[in-house]
């Protein structure tokens, strides 16, 4: 993020003109990206408190895509907290919500968080699976960035499990959907450090 403040500036002023105009859906979607900005800057509990206002707006909406949004950065705040079980409970009811909706690619996308945690709490077992079918539901859409941060967290899964011509393999894979963007391996892990401060 080049200008965090800059960013920060201009989402608040959009926030401000959705809320002018009554746009409850772009409040909500507004609110979520400020609170990814604060979290890209470490401000946990700034963070926390956007996406939990964005939850208040997307509720009485119905807006379950929202909902599903808003649930997976909580428990990727709640992670960065070391709060691993509340991290696991919002992941998981973020796959619930997903599942309503039959949204296949935010379904990954909520696996995939919850593969983290669940490999943060040493549980590659568990992780394994939610690995597994992300990667192949960011294969079949031809999303390589998504498709390459599910094979790097399934390598590191079945490290964990000391599979590891499996973890190369999955390494590899994962490699090759995005050989120009090697730093989105490290996404998670860098999401953790620069949170954790």
């Amino acid at each position: 993020m080049g200008d965090p403040a800059g960013a920060l500036r201009v989402k608040e002023q959009a926030l401000e003109i959705f809320r002018r105009i009554g746009n409850r859906f772009g409040e909500r979607i507004t609110t979520l990206n400020i609170g990814e900005v604060l979290f890209a800057q470490g401000r946990l509990t700034d963070a926390r408190a956007k996406y939990d206002e964005a939850m208040a707006v997307a509720q009485p909406l119905g807006d379950k895509r929202g909902l599903g949004y808003c649930l997976v950065d909580i428990a990727r705040v709640l992670i960065a907290q070391d709060r691993l079980d509340d991290a696991r409970t919002a992941a998981e009811r973020s796959i619930e919500i997903r599942q309503e909706i039959h949204g296949e690619v935010q379904v990954a996308e909520s696996r995939i968080r919850l593969a983290q945690i669940l490999l943060e709490q040493g549980k590659p077992a568990e992780a394994e699976p939610l690995a597994r079918s992300a990667a192949d539901v960011f294969d079949k859409q031809n999303d390589s960035g998504d498709a390459s941060l599910s094979y790097a967290v399934l390598a590191q899964v079945l490290l964990a499990e000391g599979k590891t011509q499996e973890a190369q393999a999955s390494a590899n894979r994962g490699l090759k959907l995005s050989p120009a963007s090697g730093d989105i391996w490290m996404r998670f892990e860098s999401e953790l450090a620069a949170a954790r401060g």
